[in-house]
């Protein structure tokens, strides 16, 4: 569905349920869209209201959709409220451009896929109706707080979430009275993008009484861009032995005039990529000869950088 800029809302008659059945119990209701595995509904200019309720509005359209498995949601700009309440094939959710809606996520215990983008008036994301959640992508801070982690995620993007300040990823926390609870876990990661959140300050945390330590064994890929507060990178970086992709661009705290520490980078980096640092003038490369397996060097928008620091060959 694409375009229908007249269209404002749509009622029970989407499913098939006629405002003349009121007489219907629960169990002859019917099940419209059984078969509907993808549903992409965008450029809807108007549509404000989406009726996930039969008529009566006190049943839930919960048995409808039963095999969907994609929803894509893009450019709603006046949608309020109101998405179908429970999609228990549903594996993958994009929502885009849906700037007033204010509902909350469909609970769908098979999704391992979520997009959101500009959609800031949304409920918090309730991590108990996603169990096996592989990989988000969010560009606003819609995580609640005090709450584990998705416990299988693969991969984690944070894009311009302004209230976004720090990521609890230690599976064993440790209080001040020596005690331990599960907190946090990130052991499943092997992709994280950070970008473009100015709160974000470190790694590693100290709050109530709590020390948090970065956590991510399985990590493969660490993107930090145009984070102006990150005062680190992760601590003892180096001990994170899968890590072969690392870009930093745009942190002004992290790199200054000399880049990278000794022992700072993982022996088994493939892939490095730095770049928006005015102030680098020296690359430390007697540090990057320890990086055996490095393939890809790239250094981008670095004006006062001499490259009269690296050997000839």
């Amino acid at each position: 569905m694409h375009g229908f800029d007249a269209l404002k809302t749509i009622g029970p008659e989407f499913y098939f349920y006629s405002r003349s059945d009121d007489s219907l119990s629960s169990s002859d209701t019917p099940q419209p869209f059984r078969s509907l595995e993808i549903l992409r509904i965008e450029h809807m200019m108007s549509w404000e209201e989406w009726c996930c309720f039969i008529e009566g509005g006190n049943e839930a359209a919960v048995g409808f959709f039963p095999c969907l498995k994609e929803l894509v949601i893009s450019n709603w700009p006046r949608l309020k409220q109101n998405l179908p309440p429970q999609l228990p094939s549903l594996e993958k959710l994009q929502i885009h451009g849906c700037q007033q809606l204010v509902a909350s996520l469909p609970r769908a215990p098979n999704m391992n896929i979520l997009f959101l983008k500009e959609c800031e008036e949304m409920s918090l994301i309730d991590v108990s109706s996603f169990p096996i959640l592989r990989r988000i992508r969010v560009t606003e801070s819609l995580l609640k707080d005090d709450q584990d982690l998705f416990p299988m995620l693969s991969r984690l993007e944070l894009i311009n979430c302004q209230n976004f300040e720090f990521l609890l990823s230690d599976s064993s926390v440790s209080s001040e009275s020596g005690s331990e609870r599960q907190q946090y876990s990130t052991t499943s990661l092997s992709w994280l993008t950070i970008e473009g959140c100015p709160k974000f300050v470190s790694f590693s945390q100290e709050l109530r009484g709590l020390s948090f330590k970065f956590n991510a064994p399985k990590l493969i890929r660490l993107e930090l861009v145009q984070l102006e507060n990150l005062k680190s990178l992760p601590e003892d970086m180096h001990t994170l032995a899968q890590l072969r992709q690392l870009i930093i661009k745009m942190c002004p705290k992290l790199v200054d005039e000399s880049f990278p520490e000794e022992g700072l980078l993982p022996t088994k980096l493939s892939f490095l990529d730095i770049g928006g640092y005015p102030n680098l003038t020296t690359i430390n490369y007697k540090t990057l000869l320890h990086l055996k397996s490095l393939k890809s060097l790239s250094i981008e928008d670095c004006p006062n950088l001499s490259f009269e620091c690296l050997p000839e060959e």
